[in-house]
């Protein structure tokens, strides 16, 4: 009996010792599989045992566009380019350059100007007077906008003080040239300027050589300036420009302007520009 006891309280102790390092052979492996391990230390411990410093990186995704920016009130705008830290220069120069033209854009639809009247051979005295006030009233209302929004020292950094070329451009106003979109106008303002030179440039050359200017020649550089605002205005556009600036609508101008008792309307003026212009287009 004493010897069964003895040999019970052997294979206790043994199986106790066995299940010890059992625990710990599987606490030793599990921790071999934990990721970041190598040879026992950590991988924050590793690079601090071999005096490396570790720098974490932190990216920020921009979330907001453009859009998200714009507001249809201007101190919002202001307060939304402030916020995403533009300088205050830049932000002048956004406002001044936005304002400008949103009231460029109203003198161009809401003035009633003598260049609209293309049937006329001179100009209506009245309308001259009222788009000249309109003009004072708009730019006075711009110059009040900019001051509430950017001070009284707007004006320094104003797009529109700064120097114009010498060779004005064409008035594009009304309730078809004044709706045409800025980049259409800018096209326009470019062939008209790119048409003038090359009148110039043929007329002087005439000049130096002696010789009259020729018809023909006359005729070609003008379906050239023709045929490039063809490609940017629709038909209709294309008429109200020729109304107010071809070759053809001047001599009829001045033809009319010559007669006592007829004053053209807009029907007649546009039936008879029309006719010739069919005729000048055949025969060019």
């Amino acid at each position: 009996m004493k010897l069964r006891l003895n040999r019970f309280m052997r294979w206790r102790a043994f199986a106790l010792i066995s299940l010890g390092v059992n625990v710990v052979l599987l606490a030793a492996w599990m921790v071999s599989l934990r990721p970041g391990r190598r040879g026992g230390l950590s991988t924050e411990e590793a690079a601090a045992a071999s005096g490396t410093v570790k720098t974490n990186f932190v990216v920020r995704r921009q979330i907001f566009s453009w859009r998200e920016l714009e507001s249809a009130d201007y101190p919002t705008y202001i307060a939304n380019l402030r916020q995403i830290g533009c300088p205050d220069q830049t932000i002048r120069d956004i406002i001044i350059a936005d304002v400008n033209s949103m009231y460029a854009q109203k003198r161009a639809t809401n003035l009633l100007t003598a260049e609209q009247q293309w049937w006329r051979s001179e100009p209506d005295t009245n309308v001259v007077v009222a788009a000249a006030e309109k003009s004072r009233a708009l730019e006075d209302e711009r110059r009040a906008l900019l001051v509430r929004l950017l001070g009284t020292n707007w004006e320094s950094g104003d797009i529109v003080s700064l120097p114009r070329p010498s060779r004005p451009g064409i008035i594009l106003d009304g309730p078809v040239l004044g709706l045409l979109p800025a980049d259409t106008k800018q096209r326009i303002q470019e062939i008209s300027v790119a048409s003038q030179e090359r009148l110039q440039a043929y007329l002087e050359e005439q000049r130096a050589a002696g010789k009259f200017p020729d018809a023909l020649e006359l005729a070609k550089l003008r379906q050239q300036t023709r045929s490039q605002l063809e490609r940017v205005l629709t038909p209709s556009q294309l008429e109200e420009f020729l109304l107010r600036y071809s070759q053809d609508a001047n001599n009829w101008r001045s033809q009319f302007g010559q007669l006592q008792y007829f004053n053209p309307t807009p029907d007649e003026f546009r039936a008879v520009f029309r006719s010739t212009d069919n005729l000048d287009q055949q025969i060019a």
